[in-house]
């Protein structure tokens, strides 16, 4: 009551039954904005149908990802005039991302990187079944490959630094060479001199780290746990996607850019090698214009939810 809003947004399913309640009972409205719901989470609900019904219908409108999270709303009892699809918000996010990136040649010297013609392949956002399928292989590659993992939960740097050590992989760790004023010294054991591969275990720079990556190994898509990490992101700069078949995180996208050849499944150690060895047969330009036809279509799901504010807005004023 002190506080008076006009209206309660709720983001993804973070629904919060309490507050859901209080604001139903103000008849102030309630809006669901870049809705999805799992398929575990689906199934949990769908035992408790009528409650979840009850509950649901509390919310005016539910703004969801994609085609495959509306279904599921509406097998929970919702009326299909309730729920719209307004796509991602994390493609608009991706597409303004780009927009403040800096000059590859600055975030390459940030790095303390020198691809020298080499592909840089980088894991993002990457897992522990993600690193168990390519650290094993890195060795078998030759010499025109540099990698940079960066994983989902940084903490986890010291378990990759085992794994790497454990199949004898040359390694550099960002926080260290950065801590030791290494960072623009290849003779250091570098990802210019000795290390094949450098762990960036440092916040807020992934998408920079992507800019300048030739190939994309999306993390959290080995495990069926995971789901999967952030596909816009890769797919707006135009990369070649690689990962596992598990992205029900971002099933609309990942499905189209599957189909469209833009990311690539790998299954096994064996399946990883072969397709980093084809490099040089990737149309990296196909691949670019395949990826950018599959996100453009994608873009405005801002603009869908601010049009649905305002609407509902002035009809709680009112």
């Amino acid at each position: 009551k002190k506080i008076n809003p006009h209206i309660l947004i709720l983001n993804e399913l973070e629904i919060w039954p309490n507050w859901v309640s209080i604001t139903h009972r103000q008849k102030i409205p309630i809006l669901l904005i870049n809705g999805r719901m799992s398929k575990p989470a689906f199934q949990r609900y769908k035992k408790f149908t009528f409650l979840v019904k009850h509950f649901f219908n509390k919310i005016h409108r539910f703004l969801v990802q994609a085609d495959v999270y509306k279904h599921r709303f509406q097998q929970l009892s919702i009326p299909a005039e309730k729920i719209m699809v307004c796509g991602n918000i994390k493609a608009d996010e991706a597409f303004k991302s780009v927009e403040r990136l800096p000059h590859d040649n600055e975030i390459l010297d940030y790095l303390g990187l020198n691809p020298h013609g080499k592909k840089i392949i980088t894991l993002a956002s990457s897992h522990q079944k993600d690193e168990e399928l390519v650290v094993p292989i890195i060795n078998n590659l030759g010499k025109d490959y540099l990698f940079i993992i960066v994983p989902r939960h940084l903490t986890r740097a010291a378990e990759i630094e085992k794994l790497l050590e454990k199949h004898q992989v040359e390694f550099s760790t960002w926080s260290k060479r950065k801590s030791e004023n290494e960072a623009h010294n290849p003779d250091q054991n570098s990802a210019n001199g000795k290390a094949r591969v450098l762990i960036f275990d440092t916040m807020g720079y992934l998408f920079n780290v992507l800019k300048v990556s030739d190939i994309v190994f999306m993390g959290g898509t080995m495990d069926p746990k995971t789901g999967g990490h952030n596909l816009y992101e890769p797919a707006v700069l135009g990369k070649y996607i690689m990962g596992g078949p598990y992205y029900s995180n971002f099933p609309d996208i990942g499905e189209e850019l599957v189909n469209r050849g833009v990311y690539n499944i790998v299954r096994d150690e064996e399946e990883c090698l072969q397709r980093l060895r084809d490099w040089k047969t990737i149309d990296w330009e196909t691949i670019k214009k395949e990826a950018a036809q599959a996100v453009d279509s994608r873009r405005g799901s801002v603009q869908c939810i601010l049009k649905e504010i305002q609407r509902l807005i002035p009809s709680h004023q009112d």
